[in-house]
């Protein structure tokens, strides 16, 4: 007589497909962080680390669905949506584009930001890896702040593209704090300098290095082989 497939919900030998999934996406389900990175904070829907350079990384987990009026299956809304965004945080979009990791939709853009330091005049440089699903999203950023000498890679790049001044009428500034505030003041916008063909030539710049923590998630990145039964964010569920 052939063995009975029913079973109980005492019964622990039930077959594998009788039996729901209890996956739930956690932190660990990605794995992308050095040896040598710090752990600076952790929660149960973050995580923060520093490079030994004074870089920084984060790893968010949120439940929070229907947060993007596009899915990644209309990249030109994408491009639009942060466009807007970032300039309403008084920021320039560099780049970003609909990726594969790991076969996984994704979308990873590059951002710029003025300093949170008081008082600082460098750049604030963001990359952020979007990795949305139905029930999901995993968000990674990369984040690195001109230090030093700022706007080197500017200089050097406008003497090589030959790059004219802005047409702009001239202000006359009485003091150095004035030019400091004018500076400060200024709009943010991409410039031909943050183009990644500049990368390798100024490698410790903070742009090259958030693209190369971008490229090393991208090609190093460990995910959890369950994430593959995640369906991904579409608009409407459809």
């Amino acid at each position: 007589m052939p063995h009975s497939l029913t079973t109980t919900a005492d019964d622990d030998r039930s077959p594998m497909f009788f039996r729901r999934s209890t996956y739930t996406p956690t932190l660990r389900d990605i794995r992308f962080h050095r040896d040598d990175w710090r752990l600076e904070e952790r929660t149960a829907d973050s995580a923060l680390w520093m490079t030994p350079d004074g870089d920084a990384s984060k790893l968010q987990l949120t439940f929070r669905v229907g947060v993007w009026p596009f899915d990644l299956r209309d990249e030109a809304a994408a491009h639009a949506f942060y466009a807007r965004e970032c300039e309403a945080l008084s920021g320039a979009m560099i780049e970003l584009s609909v990726r594969r990791i790991r076969g996984f939709e994704s979308l990873v853009g590059v951002f710029k930001y003025r300093s949170p330091a008081p008082g600082h005049l460098g750049m604030y440089y963001v990359g952020i890896v979007w990795l949305p699903f139905e029930t999901c999203t995993f968000q990674i950023n990369f984040e690195s702040l001109e230090r030093g000498t700022t706007g080197a890679r500017e200089a050097a790049v406008a003497l090589i593209e030959r790059v004219p001044p802005p047409q702009e009428e001239p202000e006359l500034l009485t003091s150095m704090e004035a030019f400091f505030e004018r500076a400060r003041n200024a709009k943010v916008q991409a410039l031909p300098s943050d183009a990644r063909t500049y990368d390798d030539a100024f490698p410790e710049h903070p742009l090259s290095k958030v693209r190369r923590m971008l490229t090393q998630f991208e090609t190093e990145a460990v995910f959890d082989r369950r994430m593959s039964t995640l369906k991904p964010y579409r608009v409407g569920g459809r």
